[in-house]
This record gives structure tokens, sequence and C-alpha cells, in this order.
């Protein structure tokens, strides 16, 4: 993963704020420091909660909650154990293949992937549309993929949520608005984010926080290895180009 090495302590950064700058150099440095020490990470756990919002066949907007539990460890390992109003399902990768489980219906599907967990989540969104919670932020190229994206990126100052000290930023384009506080600390760790798409009326919203971080935890990798239950189910699901090639 891309490192970088920070030598200005984080209690100068507002001193350097250039109001002129469409990427202020504080939040360049605060989003290059949150990758850093994401990438440095050899393994983790972490909560995160979601609320999303969707517009029903009557375009009323309605918000959904989930909870997600993720553990990651290496460059090939990860879990994702989901709660949502449709149940409950998981995600198991293991460096080769991935195994999606859906508790309801008893049923599983298996999808070669490719050898890294970044690597793997772009291939199975690119070619089956399955997201990942959170993915964005754990990619090394984050700075300059927000700098790509989006028109001005400013830091909006220090704040304080449920009582954690965290720093603002926001990031703004013609059809989108990111916001992403960072834990004031020694760490740096992502603690809540917010894409409003600025392109529907109802500025529809993705929002995430985590919860419950443990870096560097002892994790054993039979749990990335997915058995299937007594009576489930393996079936198919078709990729994007299998559904464009189905006749009309």
């Amino acid at each position: 993963m891309k490192k970088y090495t920070l030598f200005l302590p984080l209690l100068l950064l507002p001193f350097i704020l250039s109001s002129q700058a469409k990427y202020d150099s504080v939040s360049v440095l605060l989003l290059d420091r949150m990758s850093n020490v994401l990438g440095e990470l050899t393994s983790c756990n972490f909560t995160l909660r979601t609320m999303v919002d969707e517009q029903d066949v009557n375009g009323s907007t309605i918000t959904h909650f989930r909870n997600h539990s993720v553990s990651m460890a290496g460059p090939d390992k990860m879990t994702v154990d989901t709660y949502n109003e449709k149940g409950h399902h998981q995600y198991w990768y293991d460096g080769t293949v991935l195994n999606y489980y859906s508790h309801k219906e008893n049923n599983f599907v298996t999808i070669p992937a490719p050898p890294t967990i970044i690597s793997a989540i772009d291939s199975i969104h690119k070619n089956y549309e399955i997201e990942f919670p959170a993915a964005d932020l754990f990619y090394p190229s984050l700075t300059d993929d927000l700098i790509e994206n989006f028109d001005v990126i400013s830091y909006a100052g220090r704040a304080v949520i449920n009582e954690k000290p965290v720093f603002h930023i926001m990031a703004q384009s013609a059809y989108m608005e990111l916001q992403l506080w960072i834990s004031d600390d020694s760490y740096n760790l992502p603690y809540k984010y917010m894409i409003i798409d600025k392109e529907s009326p109802e500025r529809l919203r993705y929002e995430a926080t985590f919860l419950k971080w443990e870096l560097n935890p002892d994790i054993p990798e039979s749990i990335f290895r997915f058995i299937p239950p007594p009576g489930a189910k393996e079936i198919k699901i078709l990729s994007v180009n299998d559904i464009q090639k189905q006749p009309e």
C-alpha cells in the first residue's frame, strides 16, 4: 500500500490551511495520515452502522438501517456479517473465492476472486454489482481518488460526535457531497462519513459510522473459510455480462 511520512504535528495543521486552494493542505494531510494508518494494519475488526436512503415505487424516501461486523487480515482475508430488515447474510473471502450465504434462504454462492481484498472488491463489484460497506476508505489511492472526483476538498475544523473528538473534512462536486470525520487522536482512523446525492431532488444519502475498532488482533484463519451449514443449497448468480447477453 502507498506510504506517507508526516513531519508536521497534527496540532499545527489548522495554521497551514490555504484559503485559496481547492484541495487544502489540512485535508490532504489528514486523508494521507488516515490512509497510512489503515495501510499499515496487519489485521482489524470493526463494527459499521449504515443508513441508506432509497426511493420506493411511489417516490417516497425510505431509510434503511444495517449493521455490519467486519474482519480483515493481511491483504487477502475478509469476512462481513450483515444484519438488515431483509435478514442476515455473510461474506467470506479467503484470497481465492468469495462466498455469500443467506441465513434466511439457507443458500450460498461461490464466486472466484482475485488474490487481494482490494482487487476482489473491484472485480466483484464490476462483474456482479455487489457493494461492500465502507470499502472506498480502504483504498490506498483514496486521496488521489477524491481529488480526481471532487472539485473542492476543504477542512471544516474540529467537532465532537458522541463525545468523540474528530476532524471534519468536506468534499464537493456538481453532483455529490462527501463529509468525512476522522478521529482526533493518535490513530486518526475514520469515524464517520456521509455521501449526499446532489442530483436527486431528495438529496439521497449514505451514512456510515465506525465503532469498536480492534487494531492488529490475532484472528484465526479458520474464520475466513466458509463451511456450508447443513441443508444449505448452492445457487448460481449471473454476472453483469451474462445478464446483458440474455435475449430480450
